[in-house]
């Protein structure tokens, strides 16, 4: 007589091992490619809310703001003596902190993501073509919202600062002259842009 078994063969337990690990593998692939994504267009949106934040400020207090970025950092000084000279005030400082002399900039704290400067993006209406990145990594925003040069001689100014991260995913934060700001995303540099907002 033949006892009955109870439990699995080895090689049921090896097919369950197998399904397991793949599984796993796959999962843990995708969620990096979420987290690195995630990166980029969590510092984008920051950065959004940044110029929101100067932005809201200048029409506020009815004074133009200077918003200059690069090396990881930013700075927003207004100009309430209008003399074009901006930062030369404690009550100017809008994101940086007062020195005793000027503003000094907020340091952004990116981790895996940088300032990418050799892209451009094309307007989400699609009428308009290929927008770099702002002259000097400065642009003014004035009294009204609107995005205009720092020396004036452009009048109104569009522009987008374009953020990269190790793995390569671009992200764009676009300013338009009256002061629209939009955030996209490319995941290659063969992709197309989406827009966020």
């Amino acid at each position: 007589m033949r006892r009955k078994q109870y439990g699995f063969s080895l090689i049921e337990l090896m097919v369950v091992i197998v399904l397991v690990t793949v599984v796993a593998a796959l999962s843990i692939r995708i969620s990096r490619e979420v987290l690195a994504k995630s990166d980029v267009v969590t510092q984008a949106v920051t950065l959004k809310g940044m110029i929101n934040q100067a932005k809201g400020f200048a029409m506020m207090n009815g004074v133009p703001v200077l918003f200059e970025y690069g090396d990881g950092s930013i700075r927003a000084q207004a100009d309430f003596d209008h003399d074009s000279s901006f930062g030369d005030d404690s009550r100017e400082a809008v994101l940086g902190t007062w020195n005793g002399s000027g503003v000094t900039p907020i340091d952004l704290g990116f981790k895996r993501v940088k300032f990418n400067y050799t892209n451009t993006i094309n307007h989400w209406s699609g009428f308009q073509d290929d927008t770099g990145n702002f002259l000097n990594d400065e642009f003014v925003i004035t009294p009204l919202g609107h995005i205009k040069s720092p020396t004036g001689s452009h009048g109104p100014l569009q522009g987008a600062m374009f953020l990269e991260n190790e793995d390569g995913f671009l992200a764009a934060v676009y300013l338009s002259p009256l002061g629209d700001i939009k955030t996209a995303i490319k995941e290659s540099a063969s992709s197309d842009w989406s827009w966020n907002d």
